[in-house]
């Protein structure tokens, strides 16, 4: 039997070279299966107004980071007939704006009159008359425009001259949104 294996060692070593490989194979794998396998410690939850981590690659957003301050769009300025500018807004956020100030600001005095003004009903009044170029009269407000809805705000000029202006709406407390037109 010594002979044989005297004989035979590079055989014999192989198979044992084969046998220890395996082994080593069979306990990583074993190693590795444990450790993508989640334990207690990989769950847990941060409270507060952070995100909620659940295991090392599942995060969960907090849904109040998800939602989009309120932003007011101008859409759309007409002019009537009294005079007045028919502003069309929507607001794209998911919170409520609150407009806190319109200011309208002289960009040029035309020096044209157009048919006599009709006084306005429930309109926002700023009269534009004598204002100098680049000065601007405003009026505190507080109309609110709910999260993605829509408003439509008359403002009455008082007068019968033809005029280009900047309107400001001020909302939020430091958030601003323009337009400028000429009326008529």
């Amino acid at each position: 039997m010594l002979d044989w294996i005297v004989n035979n060692k590079e055989w014999i070593f192989s198979g044992v070279g084969v046998v220890i490989v395996a082994a080593a194979v069979g306990v990583l794998v074993r190693w590795r299966k444990k450790k993508d396998k989640p334990t207690k410690q990989d769950f847990r939850i941060e409270g507060g107004s952070s995100n909620i981590q659940a295991g090392r690659d599942v995060h969960i957003n907090h849904p109040e980071k998800l939602k989009k301050a309120g932003l007011l769009e101008i859409t759309d300025v007409g002019f009537t007939h009294e005079s007045e500018f028919d502003v069309k807004l929507r607001n794209l956020g998911d919170d409520a704006c609150v407009i806190t100030r319109i200011g309208v600001s002289m960009i040029r005095d035309h020096h044209t009159g157009v048919l006599p003004i009709l006084n306005p009903t429930a309109r926002y009044k700023i009269p534009i008359d004598g204002t100098k170029k680049g000065e601007t009269r405003s009026l505190d407000v507080s109309p609110v425009v709910d999260a993605h809805k829509a408003d439509r705000i008359l403002i009455a000029l008082d007068t019968t001259m033809v005029y280009t202006l900047k309107v400001t709406f001020h909302y939020n407390g430091d958030q601003t949104v323009s337009f400028k037109k000429r009326t008529w």
